[in-house]
Parts: structure tokens; sequence; C-alpha cells
């Protein structure tokens, strides 16, 4: 929705630029997901006793 919306004022700067790190931000925000569910149960078992 966001993404539409910045592409109309600038279609080749948002369009070029984004159209790479958006296929690695989609990996990335699954990957920093998979480490912030991982690394939460662990910072609060160490922080819970």
């Amino acid at each position: 929705m966001l993404k539409p919306q910045r592409t109309e004022p600038r279609p080749k700067l948002g369009v070029r630029k984004p159209a790479k790190p958006d296929k690695q931000s989609e990996e990335g925000l699954r990957e920093q997901t998979k480490t912030e569910v991982e690394e939460r149960p662990y910072l609060d078992t160490e922080g819970g006793e």
C-alpha cells in the first residue's frame, strides 16, 4: 500500500532502487522474525530466572 504511493512520485528511483532491496528486505524480514522469536525465549528464560 505504501510502496505504490512512493513509486508514483518517482517511478524510476522508487522502482529501480527498492527493486533490488525489495527481495532482500523480504528475506531479511523473514530471517529477522525467526531470529527474534528464537532469541526472545532465550532472553526471557535467562532474564526470567
